[in-house]
């Protein structure tokens, strides 16, 4: 077996048997806590390790690792997972922020309160229901009214940005549940 040192040599060398093995022994972990951590689907998980591997090859070649603290399995994972959040911050920007009111929810007349009520108190349900981070994130957002930096410092997300795109996709999945059952 191959030390760390010595696959970051190969790496700088171009080594294609090393670099080839590297990837190859750390791709089944890596999509495997990425799908079961972060709930992605394979395709987006092969483009994210893809690059997380380029990434670390070009932060070998920069000489950007400097003293490693971990490992080179490890650098590679959270190479990855800083991966995913600027993909996500990108999607982020690409979208509109959504919220419970395009649910359509908020209705004015006064004989349909009772109703309105009643969906409040299927969402909440809904809303526990879910996994986390999304009952979380929602619960914090809209009931207790806490900013996005309040958020992220809560569930330690590296920004607000992390936390706006996750609460999006956590949007879509109550819109979805909440469309199933009204």
């Amino acid at each position: 077996m191959m030390t760390d040192q010595q696959i970051i040599d190969g790496f700088r060398n171009n080594d294609r048997k090393i670099i080839n093995g590297f990837y190859a022994a750390n791709k089944g972990a890596f999509l495997n806590h990425f799908r079961n951590t972060y709930g992605k689907d394979d395709d987006y998980l092969i483009d994210l390790y893809q690059d997380a591997n380029v990434t670390l090859w070009e932060n070998i070649q920069k000489g950007k690792l400097g003293k490693m603290t971990s490992t080179l399995t490890t650098y590679l994972f959270a190479v990855g997972k800083y991966k995913m959040m600027a993909n996500d911050r990108k999607f982020k920007e690409m979208t509109t922020e959504m919220d419970l009111q395009n649910l359509d929810l908020v209705d004015s007349d006064a004989e349909e309160m009772e109703e309105k009520e009643e969906k409040e108190r299927k969402i909440d349900e809904i809303v526990s229901k879910m996994i986390y981070p999304c009952s979380d994130i929602l619960r914090m957002h809209y009931w207790e009214k806490l900013s996005g930096e309040e958020i992220a410092t809560q569930m330690k997300y590296a920004s607000t940005d992390a936390v706006k795109t996750q609460k999006y996709k956590c949007m879509q999945k109550l819109k979805q549940a909440v469309m199933a059952v009204f």
